[in-house]
């Protein structure tokens, strides 16, 4: 199934061109690697995807109901006490829930036999709007991932967001992006506050996961542990690749090969 594809997509600003013709298309279960020198135009077309930028030309069709998870660092951290709240950032309505639902529970007990029809039907569909959000399984995943990226589980939930530095405020942030419920992940520079064994704990993750994923990275083995397929954005256009970093390097140079010779026939010609 189809999440996304655009189609000769194009961004200028004003006269300035910076980039054209840019055309992919992403399936369910695939992981992008986007690749190219820095200003080329990467961090745009993540904007492109999410809509929060518009193109210019061209033309972007997203799965109806498309959800993308793309960090935010003053979203996750925003109201966030502690690093378990901040990981948990994007399942703040089934935690108010949750709440709810204990408050109920325990007014049904106070209540006794004054019990009524509509106060037990709120509770029920309380319950069925949990459980369809993902209530019973979140608590686990916000410690799984947690766990992974070098935290504590149970310390997470005391430890304040204020005693973090730098990298581990990077970390949490990542976190609260793989954590939160998502058809698309999109992952900008992720192994940047990472160490050998938090990296590969997030590649075996992104290959286990359910998400799609699309990474802007200059790690050459993440991008070989993960993708899928490569879109390597150069000369204010794009193109994409089947396979890994080290599967796209010779298709490039065979590409490259191709054009050279094209042109040399057409210089004969």
């Amino acid at each position: 199934m189809t999440l996304l594809s655009c189609s000769n997509v194009g961004i200028s600003f004003g006269a300035t061109e910076l980039f054209k013709n840019v055309t992919f298309t992403v399936a369910d279960g695939e992981r992008w690697g986007i690749i190219g020198r820095n200003g080329a135009g990467k961090t745009s077309i993540f904007k492109i995807i999410t809509g929060d930028l518009q193109p210019t030309v061209g033309s972007v069709a997203r799965k109806p109901g498309l959800r993308h998870a793309l960090l935010d660092q003053h979203r996750a951290f925003e109201g966030a006490t502690t690093v378990w709240e901040a990981g948990a950032a994007a399942w703040r309505e089934v935690i108010a829930l949750e709440h709810s639902i204990a408050e109920q529970a325990m007014r049904l007990g106070e209540l006794g036999d004054r019990i009524t029809d509509e106060i037990l039907e709120r509770f029920g569909h309380d319950q069925e709007r949990f459980a369809d959000l993902g209530g019973y399984i979140y608590h686990a995943r916000v410690d799984a991932v947690l766990q992974g990226l070098g935290f504590d589980a149970e310390e997470s939930k005391t430890r304040l967001v204020s005693s973090l530095s730098g990298g581990e405020r990077g970390r949490v942030g990542l976190a609260a992006q793989l954590i939160a419920p998502a058809d698309l992940l999109l992952l900008d520079e992720p192994t940047n506050h990472l160490d050998l064994d938090t990296t590969t704990w997030l590649q075996d993750w992104l290959k286990e996961a359910d998400e799609t994923v699309i990474v802007v990275s200059h790690d050459r083995a993440f991008l070989d542990a993960i993708c899928t397929n490569i879109l390597h954005v150069e000369a204010r256009t794009s193109e994409s690749y089947k396979g890994n970093y080290s599967a796209f390097v010779p298709q490039r140079a065979e590409r490259r090969l191709t054009r050279e010779r094209g042109w040399k026939s057409s210089a004969r010609m």
